[in-house]
């Protein structure tokens, strides 16, 4: 059998534009000589290559298009979906029923992201940064708060957020052109500073509301694993992949739901029990994580 050889990594520093974009937009990103990226395997978007990407090109036709169509097509059924949660979010946790948060983009731009509101007015954001810092500088499984049990959550947050449904205003995002139906995650602002140099060319396409990651991971996939779908998506997105991504993704959040109700994870639609909440999730999160990430490779 004849392998096809592989492609050299040239030097990241030897990209001078993609180097200005990331300078350009002050997010601490310091290009060194050890780090590598394939930038000639980068997808191409139409006849252009990576390094004549400008930070604010637009999305292929092709993306853009099928983006629109399909939330025009999903509008009733969204807008039924919204409204039935916006009803219920109002009548257990009064409040603001959207939750806005800052996500990095492509090119590492910052954007604001819109969701449903899944967890108690005014609850800390500090806990979630540090399960998601942990898993990174460990390389643990990527175990989401939900199947540990997170306090934070309202009546009915665990259902909401298991089936993705706190994430339909992100159409909101698609219709902005902020972000696509189908790309690498937008992460956080202090989770983008802990990804090393060569694992950032998956900020070269518009984040997704799913994605490669979403649909194709298990309960022990690590973070280098998550990376390497984007990138592989990066590289290889297409019409006819976008599809069967879209098509996987509820399949996948019905899965993501199993799991979560057979893990043992109370409080559905019920009130959190005490001995959830005890003792306090931000002091034990990494004991948590830790033994959740233990339980997968045994």
């Amino acid at each position: 059998m004849i392998t096809k050889p592989r492609r050299p990594r040239p030097s990241l520093s030897q990209n001078p534009r993609l180097n200005q974009v990331f300078s350009s937009l002050n997010l601490n990103y310091r290009p060194q000589e050890s780090s590598t990226i394939d930038a000639q395997a980068f997808c191409a978007i139409g006849s252009q290559r990576v390094d004549e990407v400008q930070p604010n090109d637009s999305l292929p036709i092709w993306k853009r298009g099928m983006d629109i169509s399909i939330v025009i097509l999903a509008l009733p059924i969204v807008v039924m979906l919204s409204a039935a949660v916006y009803c219920w979010i109002q009548a257990v946790s009064p409040g603001n029923v959207l939750f806005r948060q800052k996500r990095i983009g492509r090119f590492g731009k910052p954007f604001s992201i819109y969701k449903f509101r899944s967890m108690q007015v005014g609850a800390s954001v500090d806990v979630h940064e540090l399960h998601v810092e942990h898993l990174i500088k460990t390389n643990h499984p990527m175990t989401k708060l939900d199947m540990i049990g997170d306090t934070r959550l309202i009546r009915g947050g665990f259902l909401i957020r298991t089936s993705g449904l706190d994430e339909l205003p992100q159409l909101i995002n698609v219709l902005r052109g902020e972000m696509s139906l189908v790309g690498p995650r937008p992460c956080l602002q202090k989770e983008f500073e802990l990804y090393q140099d060569h694992q950032r060319q998956r900020f070269l396409v518009q984040p997704g509301v799913t994605g490669q990651w979403q649909v194709n991971r298990s309960i022990s996939t690590t973070f280098s694993e998550m990376v390497a779908m984007d990138e592989d998506y990066v590289v290889n997105h297409s019409p006819l992949l976008d599809f069967k991504i879209i098509f996987k993704t509820p399949i996948a959040l019905l899965r993501q739901l199993k799991l979560c109700i057979r893990s043992g994870v109370r409080g559905g639609f019920g009130r959190v029990l005490p001995s959830q909440a005890e003792p306090p999730l931000s002091q034990c999160i990494f004991d948590l994580s830790m033994n959740t990430a233990s339980q997968t490779t045994d």
